[in-house]
């Protein structure tokens, strides 16, 4: 009899765990509670241990997520708009189809050893200053600004060499001071976008709009911009002195280093 209550207790410890961390109709898991944090709208998250957890299609609107351990999770689908994401650390995470509308990540980490998935992603008005960005794969990633205040998307000083930024929008982008050595823009869209003292050496540029855009003082050194739109565009002081350390684009950007789409 003892034997019997034992197991019918375990079975139903088993169904109230299944029902607490199951995924709503709306896809946020239903009072799921990570390491003390409440997955829900503006939950309070601050340096919560996050890593590797399965928060696919989460509600985290207006999260606090400060210094938040997220390396490895699956955040894909998830809701983080105007989510508090400063010093959070994304190493390895997957944000595709993210929403990161005006999203603060601030000095946030997306690298840990490997790259951070943001294809996809909005990232429209949301604050990158500083943010590492090393490697990640931004493509079709939208991160424009309206242009107006704090609207504007910043990945000012942000650490983006060898990233995937392939057809991204960047209207508008403060972009100052940015590394971009060797990283991927071809068919981007840079109107007004502020490249201003940005490192821009090996960068792939073809084809991308680069109307009006500030590129003064830039390092443009073995840049490719064989056909690129460069309308307006101001490039007083820029260095594009003719470079040949670079490697071919098709080597840089093709299966062998960043692996298939």
């Amino acid at each position: 009899m003892n034997k019997s209550i034992g197991i019918a207790v375990a079975v139903v410890a088993a169904v109230l765990f299944a029902v607490a961390t199951a995924p709503v109709a709306g896809g946020s898991p239903a009072y799921l509670n990570i390491n003390g944090c409440v997955i829900e709208p503006s939950a309070n998250c601050e340096r919560a241990n996050l890593r590797g957890a399965n928060l696919r299609g989460a509600n985290l609107r207006g999260a606090n997520l400060r210094g938040a351990d997220l390396r490895g999770a699956d955040l894909r689908d998830a809701d983080l708009l105007i989510a508090d994401l400063t010093g959070a650390y994304l190493g390895n995470a997957d944000l595709q189809y993210a929403n990161l509308r005006g999203a603060y990540l601030i000095g946030a980490d997306l690298w840990d050893g490997k790259r951070t998935d943001l294809r996809d992603t909005d990232l429209r008005g949301a604050d990158l200053t500083g943010a590492m960005l090393y490697r990640a794969d931004l493509r079709r990633a939208d991160l424009g600004g309206t242009g107006r205040g704090n609207n504007i998307s910043s990945l000012r000083g942000a650490d983006l060499r060898f990233a995937l930024m392939e057809d991204a929008v960047l209207i508008a982008t403060n972009l100052q001071g940015a590394n971009l050595n060797s990283a991927n823009l071809r068919d981007a869209v840079l109107i007004e976008a502020n490249l201003r003292d940005a490192d821009l050496e090996c960068t792939n540029l073809k084809n991308a709009n680069l109307t009006n855009a500030d590129l003064r003082n830039a390092n443009l050194h073995g840049a490719n911009l064989h056909g690129a739109n460069q309308s307006g565009a101001n490039l007083e002081g820029a260095r594009m002195v003719e470079y040949t350390g670079c490697e071919p684009d098709e080597a840089r950007f093709g299966f062998g280093l960043f692996g298939s789409d």
